[in-house]
């Protein structure tokens, strides 16, 4: 591997995705949570699982554990008492 990481536009557009905006950049400014290494959302992260949809589930369930909701981990539930906390994963969004 080279010296340089490739940029986010050209990855996503490698991948197949329109480049995020810098709306949706800046977006994720602050959203940076630290697992426990062996915890279920680090070993979804990491890709304990050969299958994404299985990783991703195990992450997203150890962050519900953690109490954090995750499609908004910096929002998080104990920000909103009265929000019930999901008992399972979101669903997939539509391909």
């Amino acid at each position: 591997m080279s010296g340089t990481l490739p940029s986010v536009d050209d990855a996503a557009t490698a991948a197949g995705l329109t480049p995020p905006t810098a709306e949706e950049k800046a977006g994720t400014v602050g959203a940076q949570v630290i697992f426990d290494l062996d915890g279920a959302a680090a070993l979804g992260a990491r890709g304990t699982y050969r299958v994404l949809r299985s990783n991703r589930l195990l992450r997203d369930q150890g962050i519900i554990q953690m109490g954090l909701d995750p499609l908004n981990v910096t929002g998080g539930w104990r920000d909103q008492p009265d929000r019930p906390l999901p008992t399972e994963p979101p669903a997939e969004e539509p391909a």
